[in-house]
């Protein structure tokens, strides 16, 4: 009986090291079977009954395995670690007592009727007789689940609506999901909660199936309808909850036939695309064409990001750049969207940006080549231009080679002006200059030296921080329209080891905040923080907010409630917030998106905005094509009015506006296709 033993127990170990894994249960149960019999045999008292794994290990090697225990589910999935030490050769075979484990330790609980435990073994390949084991407890079989609701209340257009789906069975949490058809314009689903809520804005009835996936990923689907009433009281299209505008998540192509904006000529003409908001077509005016430019250039609107003042006061004046960097000035009747040319600015007087005055509708600042910031009044026009008055020589700044092109903005009422000197992306561009004119006083931001200085004087007020920290200049961007904070951008060639891409500057003090999280992408700001394409969520589209004293990313809000789950990678954005400059938070957050993909997305190549908080608005496509060579065009770079109610988008029409010599067709690849400016009417 003995020798029987030994035989036996030789064979269960052998067996162990090649089959105690999940596909070999018929070697395991004839190792358990032949101890069952050896212990009912006289003299076989003293054999343990620990039946479900070899015996205990030697010394010198050890098997520990990770976790102890656990308590799952019926039917769920867990994974199991070993750690063998004593022996280079630290491979495992995976057992269990019931259910089945793979070769990887990947363990999928039974489905009981009731509770119960098994055990979880791991055995070193190498010396059989070493090994450990875990203790799980599982769950009885829950009933599958279904969707309990069968009707749904009926909603009214511009009244707030909520309804919660029920389900029964399963196990929770849920996830909830619209599968097929679509829930009215205004109203979303919450996947987490099953929370139908929003304000519908258009009227029907709009059926749909909502499917439902438990824990463990059983799944149901029920179909449903919500009817909408129309508001006895016409709909609020406008800011700040924006009614009219499209929450949901379709996928939105171009229109099978592109929208009549003309070819070369079309300036003037008003358009729309039902395609897109069938309820609430959007409505938009281009603003230019071939004939604009008697140099037939492209144009577009401003540069990345988006703290440039396009529109004046009360959106009657916008000033565009065309190729040459030139700045034109055309008007714009809000009731009719009637535009037209008011001044084309010589570039050799006047440079690339201008900013449009917070207290003035009729004043635009703009700087010379020479550094020399100017008030233009469009109410005093002489012969095509409008009365010039000097406000400032940033030569009195200690600054050092030409305007770089970058005017940084305007803050504080008309009280602080932003530049930066040196040619721009160049070892020289260096200089970062804030003329205060109720204070008489410029302060210059070398971010070579890491210094802040105050003229007239060259008084140094202080050093900024550490000496890795100097760079060459990007931009730099009046993100706070108190004109308190500042934006600097550093080249991306200029610092590979520095600490931040990214500063924000205290105007007036040595105080310098490093961006050090969630730090990427295109940027906007109020007075209350600073919101860029961080992306902290990884939801698409991504906008994070931090508030200044927070800049350094301790204190990071991720703003996309409402968007799709998961990030698009080959999409980009251009927020601007000139319609929220005190960071009330009340108006949303508008941009263009920017994507590559070959198919289009949730959002591809549109105008959006973040709601603070709430899903995200869509507004209408910028019919731009990325595959452009053209910057502001192939991104789609936009600015929103003051007052929310329009939006200016560069374009290329999809290679429909002809081509920069005058031909009437062109290829996006070829370089040559025009751009123009559509605007968008946003209510």
């Amino acid at each position: 009986m003995f020798l029987l033993f030994l035989r036996l127990r030789s064979t269960c170990h052998k067996l162990g090291t090649f089959h105690l894994f999940a596909h070999a249960t018929v070697s395991l149960m004839f190792c358990l079977l032949a101890v069952t019999v050896l212990l009912s045999f006289p003299g076989c008292e003293g054999i343990s009954a620990a039946v479900h794994a070899p015996q205990s290990p030697a010394a010198e090697i050890t098997v520990k395995i990770s976790p102890a225990s656990a308590t799952l589910n019926s039917g769920e999935y867990f994974q199991f670690s070993a750690l063998v030490t004593g022996t280079s050769q630290t491979a495992v075979t995976w057992a269990s007592s019931a259910g089945s484990i793979s070769s990887h330790g990947m363990l999928h609980a039974p489905q009981p009727t009731s509770a119960m435990t098994l055990k979880v073994v791991a055995i070193s390949t190498t010396a059989t007789r070493q090994w450990a084991s875990a203790v799980v407890a599982v769950a009885p079989r829950v009933p599958r689940p279904s969707i309990t609701t069968t009707t749904l209340a009926a909603g009214t257009v511009g009244t707030a609506y909520s309804e919660t789906l029920a389900a029964s069975g399963g196990q929770p949490p849920y996830q909830w999901s619209v599968i097929s058809g679509a829930l009215p314009s205004g109203i979303q689903l919450t996947a987490s909660s099953g929370v139908i809520s929003g304000t519908p804005s258009v009227a029907g009835k709009f059926s749909f199936v909502v499917g439902l996936k438990d824990a463990i990923g059983n799944t149901t689907n029920s179909a449903l309808s919500l009817s909408i009433a129309t508001a006895s009281t016409p709909i609020q299209c406008g800011p700040p909850a924006y009614l009219c505008a499209r929450t949901d998540t379709n996928v939105t192509g171009l229109p099978a036939t592109l929208p009549d904006w003309g070819n070369l000529t079309g300036a003037g003409r008003i358009f729309t695309d039902p395609t897109f908001n069938a309820n609430h077509p959007p409505t938009y005016v281009r603003v230019t064409d071939y004939n604009t430019d008697k140099n037939h250039d492209s144009f577009s609107v401003g540069a990345g990001n988006g703290d440039d003042s396009h529109f004046n006061l009360n959106d009657t004046l916008l000033w565009l750049n065309n190729g040459g960097n030139a700045l034109f000035v055309f008007s714009l009747n809000p009731a009719t969207l009637a535009t037209s040319l008011v001044s084309a600015l010589n570039v050799g007087s006047y440079c690339c940006d201008g900013q449009w005055s917070r207290v003035n509708s009729n004043y635009l600042y703009t700087i010379t080549p020479a550094g020399v910031l100017t008030k233009l009044d469009f109410s005093k026009m002489s012969a095509g231009q409008p009365a010039a008055t000097v406000v400032y020589n940033f030569a009195n700044c200690g600054v050092s080679g030409p305007f770089s092109e970058d005017f940084g903005g305007i803050g504080g009422n008309d009280d602080v002006f932003v530049a930066t000197f040196g040619a721009k992306d160049t070892p020289a561009n260096v200089y970062v200059a804030a003329y205060s004119a109720s204070a008489s006083t410029c302060y210059l931001y070398r971010t070579d030296q890491g210094k802040v200085y105050s003229y007239p004087g060259g008084r140094l007020i202080g050093s900024t921080g550490p000496s890795t920290d100097t760079f060459y200049i990007h931009g730099a961007h009046l993100s706070d329209h108190t004109g308190t904070w500042l934006v600097v951008t550093e080249s991306q060639d200029a610092c590979p080891t520095c600490a931040s891409l990214y500063y924000a500057w205290q105007i007036g003090t040595a105080t310098l905040r490093h961006c050090s999280v969630n730090c990427g992408g295109h940027s906007s700001g109020t007075a209350n923080g600073w919101l860029n394409n961080g992306g902290s969520s990884g939801h698409f589209p991504p906008l994070d907010f931090r508030p200044w004293d927070g800049f350094d990313g301790s204190m990071v809000t991720n703003e996309n409630t409402g968007g799709t789950d998961t990030l698009n990678t080959t999409m980009d954005s251009h927020p601007t917030s000139q319609n929220d400059p005190a960071g009330t938070g009340q108006y949303p957050i508008f941009a263009t998106t920017y994507d590559t993909a070959a198919t289009f997305s949730a959002y591809s190549n549109e105008i959006i905005a973040w709601q603070q908080p709430g899903p995200i608005l869509r507004f209408g496509h910028t019919f731009s094509s990325p595959t452009d060579t053209n910057f502001s065009a192939a991104y789609g770079i936009g600015a929103v009015s003051s007052t929310g109610r329009f939006y200016a988008v560069s374009t290329n029409g999809e290679g429909t506006l002809g081509s920069t010599t005058g031909n009437s067709q062109c290829a996006l690849s070829s370089g040559n296709c025009r751009s123009d400016v559509f605007i968008l009417k946003l209510f």
